[in-house]
């Protein structure tokens, strides 16, 4: 497995390219790590246990909760995650003393030192909570009605918050990716050649040209999708906006190598993850997966079967009769890895070929992410 990174490049902020050299497993990681699992600055909101807001005043027609939830979907412009965000936080303070209507935007946002008990200048706060780019507008939060009469004040919101980390998996509104997909690269010489015989036996038919044209074009539209490259896709990509197009692909493929990290060292240091399957495979073995999903099961599974069951592969030396990959449950946070040998083996041999397992896979991602490193 040899990945290539062909074809980068980007466009009003869509990001286009090829990887090819890898299986759809593979492939499909960073798509799963992309919409969930890279760590970014957030407000957290929810649970209660956890919130990080304290709402002093709110007399505006939203409650306390759609407040702070519409503040937890605003994305934080701090691309270091290692940022001391412990020593800041978050003030917003207005009222509508006006007669008319008003708005508490992302651009009434202050951030506060809370060592100094300085402010952030508007410039490094513009930057935080920028506008939008097209239309230099801000996030609206919410609605402030006016003063209507000497005893009956403005509505105001007044709110402080400090800062977190946090992922899409555990709340969608840390998204950092508008959008993240890949589809198979379609094959332009097969096509091709599959056109030219359509025409010929259209035309043999007798079918005039208009006729012909409108079949061509209507198998373009579905079959000749199916007609692809093996183990080449065509990603695009589309940053919310905390991190660049870049980075995301960077970030993505560095996740993943601290999953096989982690995954390497517990079945090291934790023989216990690995027991004998009580089913009737023979010379089977059970491998838990704590804390992880198909993201690191599926790319496993595949290096798994392409090295060691592959009847078809002179690369595999064949000494698997069953693998694969098994999640019982959406809500149980652990998976199954179930192999089966030929022969006997011990928990040792077990260990050796999943350690050999990471190490490939490594050597992948870290290929990948080369390809997305920014050169100072």
């Amino acid at each position: 497995m040899n990945p290539v990174v062909t074809n980068l490049a980007e466009s009003d902020g869509i990001m286009t390219f090829t990887l090819s050299g890898v299986n759809v497993s593979l492939a499909n990681a960073l798509r799963r790590i992309v919409l969930s699992d890279i760590p970014c600055v957030v407000f957290r909101t929810t649970p209660y246990e956890e919130c990080k807001m304290n709402i002093e005043i709110n007399t505006t027609r939203l409650n306390n909760e759609l407040i702070k939830q519409r503040i937890s979907c605003v994305p934080i412009h701090i691309s270091d995650t290692n940022f001391p965000i412990e020593n800041y936080i978050v003030e917003v303070d207005k009222k509508n003393d006006s007669d008319i209507i008003d708005y508490v935007t992302t651009g009434d946002f202050k951030i506060k030192d809370k060592n100094t008990g300085k402010y952030l200048s508007q410039s490094a706060t513009r930057d935080i909570f920028p506008p939008d780019e097209i239309t230099g507008d801000f996030i609206d939060i919410a609605r402030l009605r006016p003063r209507l009469s000497e005893d009956i004040d403005g509505e105001e919101l007044n709110l402080t918050s400090t800062l977190d980390i946090g992922t899409a998996k555990q709340d969608g509104c840390f998204n950092v990716a508008a959008t993240c997909a890949y589809g198979y690269t379609q094959d332009p010489v097969l096509i091709n050649d599959k056109i030219t015989q359509m025409e010929s036996e259209m035309k043999a038919e007798g079918l005039d040209a208009d006729t012909v044209a409108f079949k061509i074009k209507d198998w373009k539209l579905l079959k000749a999708q199916t007609i692809n490259i093996p183990d080449s896709f065509d990603f695009k990509i589309e940053t919310i906006g905390q991190f660049d197009n870049m980075s995301l692909i960077f970030k993505a493929a560095h996740v993943m190598l601290d999953k096989i990290t982690t995954f390497k060292k517990d079945i090291q240091e934790n023989d216990s993850l690995i027991t004998q399957t009580d089913t009737t495979l023979p010379n089977g073995f059970d491998i838990k997966l704590i804390g992880e999903d198909y993201t690191l099961g599926k790319a496993i599974e595949y290096v798994l079967y392409s090295r060691h069951y592959d009847r078809s592969s002179a690369k595999s030396d064949k000494s698997l009769d069953f693998c694969g990959f098994r999640k019982p449950h959406p809500h149980i946070d652990e998976s199954i890895i179930r192999i089966g040998f030929k022969d006997a083996t011990d928990k040792s041999s077990v260990i050796a070929i999943l350690t050999e397992t990471c190490k490939t896979l490594e050597v992948i991602y870290n290929s990948i992410s080369e390809y997305f490193k920014k050169i100072d």
